[in-house]
């Protein structure tokens, strides 16, 4: 084989895979000499790949005993999570007031991926793989490549600790307390927190197709810069939720007229409006009159 710049990226793939699937474990002790003789390949395109995952803090040159794989601190993974957070948090926000329904369904088929490989018999990496492009879709709608290009370094140096974490999600232990909370919270939400108490099934049937049905729905936000209610943002949820999130936003349940409706005024000439259905406003009145909205 010869010592070509792809080869030596090839080698430098393979070993941070390697580290990433756990085939290498924080702190093991590489060498170069066990490395040519793994992937039967030159000293050379070894050593640059050596060199190279040494400078993305992947490994760390021990003189005269080799590349010790390098265990993050407490520290150091709160430090990348605050990177990311701040670097998808920014995106996002530049990207929201623009997107459209062709950006929401390609989130929704990425996340339709996500959903079908999450598996215990996909491989760790494969898992964080399909999820980091999620996130990487929706930031690309930000349209700055040097940004994005951030995000992809900084994903990659937060994968060594996430895909240990998907690893984790399906040992029995978590499995069973994850089912036991997903059981809690489906109990609650099937009986929509109570509101289904005392009707008809019949009735029930009708009210869990109102409130469960999904759709997209625009919000238009004030900019406190111009004084103007004209950023609109794409969003898309059941109308139960939809309900919900209003209401935590201050948005009141109306009746004026035989319309439904729910309502904000942001001062005393500026107000907003989403018209509901008469179901809709009966379950923000029931949450509001029981208290329930602070315990969901």
């Amino acid at each position: 084989m010869n010592n070509s710049k792809p080869l030596t990226n090839l080698i430098h793939e393979q070993i941070y895979r390697d580290v990433i699937d756990g085939t290498f474990s924080p702190n093991d002790m590489l060498t170069e000499s066990a490395l040519i003789q793994r992937y039967g390949v030159s000293k050379s395109p070894v050593r640059e790949a050596l060199i190279s995952l040494c400078d993305e803090r992947v490994l760390q040159s021990i003189p005269r005993k080799g590349y010790r794989i390098v265990q993050f601190t407490l520290e150091e993974v709160r430090q990348i999570t605050e990177t990311r957070q701040a670097l998808e948090l920014f995106m996002f926000d530049k990207a929201y007031p623009s997107m459209g329904e062709r950006e929401l369904n390609l989130l929704l088929e990425c996340n339709e991926r996500i959903r079908a490989e999450d598996s215990p018999e996909v491989p760790a990496p494969r898992r964080w793989e399909i999820n980091t492009g999620f996130h990487l879709l929706l930031a690309s709608f930000a349209e700055n490549d040097y940004m994005l290009s951030l995000l992809k370094s900084t994903l990659r140096i937060n994968a060594r600790a996430a895909t240990r974490y998907y690893e984790n999600i399906y040992s029995p232990e978590l499995k069973e307390k994850k089912r036991k909370e997903e059981e809690a919270i489906l109990e609650k939400e099937c009986d929509l927190y109570g509101f289904l108490d005392g009707k008809a099934p019949m009735q029930c049937g009708k009210i869990q197709m109102v409130l469960q049905k999904k759709f997209v729905y625009r919000i238009h936000k004030p900019d406190e810069d111009t004084e103007c209610h004209d950023i609109v943002q794409l969003n898309y949820m059941s109308r139960k939720n939809f309900v919900i999130l209003q209401l935590r936003n201050d948005y009141l349940p109306k009746c004026e007229n035989g319309k439904y409706m729910l309502c904000k005024m942001i001062d005393k000439a500026r107000g907003y409006v989403y018209h509901i259905t008469k179901t809709e406003y009966n379950f923000g009145m029931y949450l509001l009159d029981n208290g329930i909205l602070e315990k969901i």
